[in-house]
């Protein structure tokens, strides 16, 4: 029979006090695990050392950015978990055939092909799936999916030899696995429905989601694998990073290098280009969107624009780098003797050539006229000599 909670006030101080205790401890013990549960660290890996672990971690996870879309005041907090979700979601997939400039938005969308795929097929028994135990008894490399091509591999190699990750070609072919099933309708369990959808037709932190949600249904039709709006928004993006690209080399064609601020101008054009090429790749991306082959095509359109800019930017600055030396060599840097007899040419151009006073001003303009007839004559002056000896003709004349 159980004791009322009267009685408990009526029991003596020390024999309270063990029972209170033994209350609280049990209490903790009951919570704890769960409190453990809840707390997330952002520095725990995910568990991937067995197909099992892998499979529904990465489907827990999905799940769980889901969830976060759904959200309606999705704030900084929120898109700083889902980013850090999105990692953990990544590294689920083996993306070591993917170029490096690719791996955020071709992982993204395997990522979200695959899911959609989870979400509408049968999934076996958990128990039929390989655990860690299963894996080293078992020795297991691979692991098929039954009834799919989906494949999940060991890693052998690498800092992060033994995990479990989707295979090379389960990513590359994850689109196909999705076009093949996307008629088939959700599992009634299905964490994630409609993740595509909202994948292509919502935009990033950028771009309100009720703005987008607010447009006509027109604007939501998908024509050659993407919705109107973001072909239109795809279009005024690059309309405006062509117009700064031209006002930039408008600007550099009225440079000619006069001072150092033209010759800045002049770099306008290539910064702006490494600038407008940048901020297109990463609007595109990450904001806009685009999918399959279009993100593939707007990546290497970007990297050449981006490219371009910095082989003309550091062909400009070698070309002000050799001017500007030049110009220094020419204000004094080469010999003394030549920078007098440039001073008489083009004092010579002003004066009567056959008046002895401008002669006389011309040899003026020597440092040193006893080189001339001395023994340190140099052949490098027998122009001199010509002016001394026209002013020795005169003179007997």
């Amino acid at each position: 029979m159980p004791i009322p909670m009267a009685s408990w006030r009526r029991v003596p101080g020390r024999a309270g006090c063990v029972r209170v205790v033994l209350i609280v401890s049990i209490v903790l013990a009951a919570t704890a695990p769960a409190s453990a549960a809840g707390r997330d660290s952002p520095l725990v890996p995910l568990d991937m050392s067995s197909p099992r672990a892998t499979l529904y971690g990465f489907m827990e996870t999905v799940d769980r950015i889901a969830a976060n879309f759904r959200e309606p005041d999705r704030g900084r907090a929120v898109r700083a978990e889902n980013a850090r979700l999105l990692e953990r979601i990544l590294r689920c997939l083996d993306l070591s055939a993917v170029p490096t400039s690719l791996v955020d938005s071709e992982g993204r969308e395997a990522a979200v092909h695959l899911k959609e795929v989870l979400d509408r097929i049968e999934l076996p028994a958990l128990e039929a799936i390989p655990d860690a135990d299963a894996v080293k008894t078992g020795g297991i490399d691979r692991w098929r999916l039954p009834g799919t091509e989906i494949v999940l591999m060991r890693l052998a190699t690498g800092a992060r030899t033994g995990d479990f990750v989707f295979s090379t070609e389960t990513v590359d072919r994850a689109a196909e696995f999705f076009a093949r099933v996307r008629a088939l309708p959700y599992r009634a369990d299905a964490g994630s429905p409609g993740l595509f959808d909202a994948y292509v037709q919502l935009g990033g932190w950028m771009i309100p989601e009720w703005f987008i949600r607010s447009l006509p249904e027109w604007a939501h039709a998908q024509i050659g694998g993407e919705t109107v709006w973001q072909w239109l928004a795809t279009c005024l993006v690059v309309a405006m990073a062509c117009f700064v690209a031209f006002a930039a080399w408008r600007v550099r064609r009225h440079a000619h290098d006069t001072n150092r601020l033209e010759a800045l101008e002049r770099l306008l054009l290539p910064a702006m280009l490494v600038v407008s090429g940048a901020t297109l790749d990463y609007l595109l991306t990450s904001q806009i969107r685009l999918t399959g082959e279009r993100i593939v095509v707007s990546k290497v359109a970007t990297h050449l624009v981006m490219l371009t800019g910095v082989v003309v930017g550091v062909l400009d600055t070698v070309a002000w780098c050799t001017e500007t030396f030049l110009a220094w060599r020419k204000l004094g840097i080469g010999n003394r003797d030549e920078r007098m007899i440039a001073a008489a040419d083009a004092g010579g151009s002003q004066t009567d050539p056959f008046h002895a006073t401008a002669d006389r001003a011309v040899l003026a303009l020597v440092a040193d006229p006893h080189r001339l007839v001395g023994e340190d004559h140099e052949p490098g002056d027998e122009i001199l000599d010509g002016v001394l000896r026209g002013e020795c003709d005169r003179e007997a004349t």
